[in-house]
């Protein structure tokens, strides 16, 4: 059976989205990731700052705020297909994951 991945921000989490992902962005570096890939992970993470916003915490993530971003990607560009949407996510988890490993 495969189980799927969730993604669970901790209370108490002081850090926010902008600097947790300079340091995820930070670590992909020191890992050798390719600017092509930095430029990607920088790609959809601005999309969810422009809806969730740069200043918020960490902590103030949950599945809510997902699903919640999912439904402004709808509204914001109506001829979204799935599949950009599943890029969209894919981004987010990876970087999501890393904030849930390093807190």
């Amino acid at each position: 059976m495969v189980r799927k991945k969730t993604v669970v921000i901790q209370p108490g989490t002081e850090k926010t989205l902008a600097e947790a992902f300079e340091q995820f962005i930070q670590t992909r570096r020191v890992l050798n990731a390719s600017e092509e890939t930095i430029k990607y992970y920088r790609r959809e993470f601005r999309y969810f700052l422009a809806f969730f916003g740069e200043g918020r915490r960490c902590a103030e993530v949950n599945s809510g705020t997902i699903i919640e971003y999912l439904e402004y990607l709808r509204e914001e560009k109506p001829d979204i297909s799935q599949k950009t949407v599943q890029t969209y996510i894919k981004g987010l988890r990876a970087i999501f994951y890393f904030f849930m490993q390093n807190e």
